[in-house]
């Protein structure tokens, strides 16, 4: 299979990596504290802790991202999850079999189940690379000519994140894996559907692009490691409360409320 961007070389100026995640717990502000910030600074861009989800833009539903799974560096982690409103995506905490068959139900969560926008939906969460830097609307890295006519591109921008995908977009992507080829050896993109509701998945290059460059490669690699435990992207899925925290939670109490709960009480909370 050939892309149109497989054959063009990359510059092999070191990209500009940016995975700002630094778990350093930040000191009470006092006045002999160093202040001062420079414009450019990734950990002042970044949002939340860093680590963010990678997702075409929601106010643009023609551009697209390009992005490379690293399942070689961490396997995908998967899990039933509740989108409550208003609230977030929470863990399920019904019991069920390999196929994602309920085996039994947690009884905090029964008042759900006839609620398709609450209710339990499978979830897979993949640690990946964002091509900061690709063309937004094609995902592509766009031929240029310097001052001599020699063809060239841009040096590779990129950001490590996450990619969430819903059933069908995990099934989507299991489509697009070629015979004898793995997830991590290949860029895709992330696109909008025509219908403006939920996500495509395309190859756009049978080869990652970052790949080709043994030291971008390398920068990458030794970058991700910090995310080998899967504590970071297991985070993702949502949060991972007990069942009287969570009745708590569909209550719209505070989930401390369950601290002095017992089972008996969750159908109370």
């Amino acid at each position: 299979m050939t892309f149109e961007d497989d054959d063009v070389p990359a510059k092999t100026t070191t990209a500009t990596g940016s995975t700002a995640l630094e778990n350093a717990n930040p000191k009470p502000s006092h006045s002999s504290d160093n202040l001062n910030v420079d414009f450019g600074d990734t950990d002042m861009m970044s949002k939340g802790d860093g680590f963010d989800k990678i997702s075409p833009p929601e106010n643009d539903k023609k551009r697209v991202v390009r992005v490379a799974l690293l399942t070689d560096v961490l396997s995908p982690k998967k899990d039933w999850v509740h989108f409550v409103t208003n609230k977030g995506p929470f863990r399920c905490n019904s019991e069920r079999d390999a196929k994602g068959l309920v085996i039994k139900k947690a009884n905090s969560e029964k008042k759900l189940e006839n609620d398709d926008r609450q209710k339990a939906q499978l979830s897979v969460v993949v640690l990946a690379l964002w091509y900061k830097n690709a063309d937004p609307m094609t995902g592509k890295y766009l031929r240029k000519k310097d001052r001599d006519g020699n063809e060239y591109v841009d040096p590779i921008e990129w950001e490590l994140g996450w990619v969430k995908l819903s059933r069908s977009g995990y099934r989507r992507v299991s489509q697009l894996i070629q015979e004898d080829q793995k997830p991590h050896e290949f860029d895709m993109i992330i696109s909008h559907k025509d219908s403006g509701i939920g996500f495509d998945y395309s190859v756009i290059s049978s080869k990652a692009r970052f790949r080709q460059n043994a030291e971008l490669l390398e920068e990458v690699l030794d970058a991700a490691a910090k995310f080998k435990d899967g504590v970071k992207l297991t985070e993702k899925l949502g949060k991972k409360v007990s069942e009287l925290e969570f009745a708590a939670v569909l209550s719209g109490n505070p989930v401390s409320a369950a601290a002095d709960a017992t089972v008996d009480d969750v159908s109370d909370l």
